[in-house]
Formats: structure tokens, sequence, C-alpha cells
């Protein structure tokens, strides 16, 4: 990536990043500023897809479409660079690292690239494979949720497995706060709103016949509002605590906020809806009717 860039004679900005880059196309004669930004991280996953593009490199893949952001952005600094006098002002083009652990973003921020040049608004986009190649989804309302990690550790009492009465099984306990966790989506929010707990990791004992002290398990919570962000959080740290103790068991609830959810500015939708419909088409652009939970 930097190599190209710096064949394009696309100058580097001294960020300080480690990984991510920071460019700078424009003449640079007036204020005016905006950012274009895309994210650049793998996930480890071992793909499997067979495509001739597929991941090199055993264990990491970019399996959530971050490759096609990085590129996409790298062919828009080289486009906007074939036309920069005419652009009195400045584009910054973000290269952002870490965007999967959620810190990527501070790394870029604690540049101070943002201090400097003071852009406007900062457009980004991630592919989405509901709708057609070629189309542009564009959405003013809440578009991508609030990501909240989740991490609740079950605490029983051990003891062999052939003696269970004489123990508290913490995995007994968390098949019932497995099944406990959906109704907070079923049961306390509307049908016409939404909200995800989603639980990827569960770990406890290695032996098949110990009954366990403990079990941890972890997740994620996402919603696009602000008000049921807070009711999740709150059932989720009320009702999981006493069902562990009706088992004579305990429950801590470790929860940590991610994100907030993206709400699009109106008036840069529109500029880019306009946009595509004078180089796509008309019916090339498209309302979203929903935001989305992760990708």
């Amino acid at each position: 990536m930097r190599e190209r860039l710096q064949q394009w004679n696309i100058p580097i900005l001294d960020s300080r990043l480690d990984t991510g880059v920071v460019v700078s196309v424009g003449m640079g004669s007036t204020e005016e500023c905006i950012a274009l930004r895309a994210d650049m991280d793998a996930l480890p996953i071992q793909e499997k897809s067979g495509l001739p593009f597929s991941s090199k490199i055993d264990g990491i893949a970019h399996c959530c479409g971050h490759d096609l952001h990085s590129t996409a952005l790298l062919y828009a600094a080289k486009m906007l660079k074939r036309v920069e006098k005419e652009i009195s002002g400045r584009i910054l083009l973000i290269f952002q690292p870490a965007e999967e652990k959620l810190n990527g973003y501070q790394s870029v921020i604690s540049t101070d690239v943002f201090i400097k040049y003071r852009p406007r608004f900062i457009i980004g986009l991630h592919t989405w494979p509901e709708i057609l190649a070629g189309t542009i989804g564009v959405r003013k309302r809440p578009s991508m949720a609030a990501s909240d990690s989740l991490k609740l550790i079950v605490h029983g009492k051990g003891g062999h497995g052939a003696h269970p009465h004489k123990s508290v099984d913490p995995v007994c306990i968390t098949g019932y706060i497995l099944t406990v966790l959906q109704t907070i989506v079923s049961q306390n929010i509307a049908s016409l709103d939404s909200g995800v707990i989603t639980i990827g990791k569960i770990t406890g004992e290695i032996a098949l016949n110990v009954i366990s002290d403990s079990v941890v398990l972890e997740g994620t919570v996402r919603s696009l509002d602000s008000s049921i962000r807070k009711l999740m959080q709150k059932r989720l740290k009320t009702l999981l605590s006493d069902i562990a103790t009706g088992f004579g068991g305990s429950c801590d609830v470790e929860y940590h906020k991610g994100n907030p959810p993206v709400v699009n500015d109106a008036m840069v939708v529109d500029r880019i809806a306009k946009a595509g419909k004078e180089v796509l088409g008309e019916e090339k652009v498209i309302e979203l009717e929903k935001g989305f939970h992760g990708v």
C-alpha cells in the first residue's frame, strides 16, 4: 500500500501509525478539508473460499471485506491525485488499522491529524452482500449498531462428576443463562425495535469427569438505539445474577461499552446519493430501510 501511494507521488503524512496510513491529496490552498476512511485489518479465520484472491496466510483472512475497503480507498487516492489541481482544499485518506479490536480509531485520533486539518466530515463504506454489486446503499438514520462486549463468570462449587449433589454445577447454571439471555430481547424490546445478544465463547474445566468451579461466557451486545442499549445492560446485570443465586451459585457480569451507533449526517448522505446517481444512474442508489447490527 505504501509503495503504491509513493509511486503515485501521494504524500504520506507523518502520522506515527505503526500499521495504518494517512495521506493527503489536494492543493491545500484553502482550509476546506474532508476525509475518506477505510478499515484494513483481517480476522483470525481460515479462508476456504478457493477464490484466486483468497488469503495466502494460514489462519488469517479478510472475511469481513476490509481488503476490498482498502482497495477502494487506494483506487480513490489514485483517481483523486489525477485531478488534484482541481481540489483547492484537502482530502485526507485514512487507512485505519485494528477496527475489529475497536481501538484502531484511537490510534488515528492520537496522531493529531484531525486537530491539524479539521475535516468537516468523514466518509466511509462497508461491503454488504444483500445488495447487488455496483449499487450504493445509503441511510440517514442509525445505520450501524453499537457493539459492546460481555463477559459472564458463573461461579459454582466444583467436585467429582460422580457426585453432582455435593457440588453446585456452573455448567448447569450456564445452560439456564443461555436460554434466559434470549428473553432479554424477546420480552423487553418492542417488536419493531431490535437488539442482539450473542455468546461466542464458553470455557470451563478441561476434564470430562470434573464439575468445575466456574464457567466463563464471552460475547457481544448490539443495538441501534441508546435507550435499548441501556435497557439490555441493566437487564443483563440484574436477571443473570438472580438466576445463578437461585441455583446456589453466583454470576459476575462484566459489561464494556464499545463504539456508539453510527448515525449518518443527512446532508452528507444527500450529497453521496446525488453524486452516485449522476455517475451510476438513478436506479443504482437505494435508500436502505434498516440499519445493520454488524458485518
